[in-house]
């Protein structure tokens, strides 16, 4: 039963933390590395092993949230093969709906905070503390990965509009 759980935990979090590509491998790194495919069969495993009551039983309220946020995915990925076939606002959707149901999943868990120095470049003063959530943390990464991938895909780096 304990390895039960720890299975469907790893499989959320393995869930999450990929949705879609081609011939990407999957990493920690890329949130969107897992193929497609294989992304919408860890999906089916993730409502089938929560039909069973692993990791956890989910209340009336978190079924009809779990529905919501899976259909949501199904109707963004539509019949899409390729990460490339999804437009970037999509992506970024995903990423945002994984989140939600790793926290839907995983349940009420404390967020751990991350708190660093952070100076300004180009000044005197003394750095002020930023705390955040490891969940922001990411996000701001993903935003900052998917920013350059765009602004690498202009031509020279132009601004599309300029």
């Amino acid at each position: 039963m304990r390895l039960n759980t720890v299975f469907v935990v790893l499989a959320v979090i393995l869930l999450s933390a990929c949705a879609v590509s081609g011939p990407r491998v999957a990493s920690t790194e890329d949130p969107f590395a897992m193929p497609i495919e294989e992304f919408m069969h860890e999906h089916a495993i993730l409502r089938a092993s929560l039909t069973e009551g692993e990791p956890r039983e989910l209340e009336e309220e978190e079924w009809e949230k779990f529905d919501d946020i899976s259909a949501r995915l199904v109707d963004l990925v539509g019949d899409a093969t390729e990460l490339e076939q999804i437009e970037m606002q999509d992506r970024r959707q995903l990423y945002e709906l994984r989140m939600q149901m790793v926290d839907l999943v995983v349940g009420d868990v404390e967020p751990t905070m991350v708190c660093f120095q952070q100076h300004t470049t180009g000044t005197r003063l003394r750095g002020s503390r930023r705390c955040y959530t490891l969940e922001e943390l990411e996000r701001n990464r993903f935003e900052a990965q998917n920013l350059m991938r765009y602004i690498q895909s202009q031509p020279g780096g132009a601004h599309p509009d300029s």
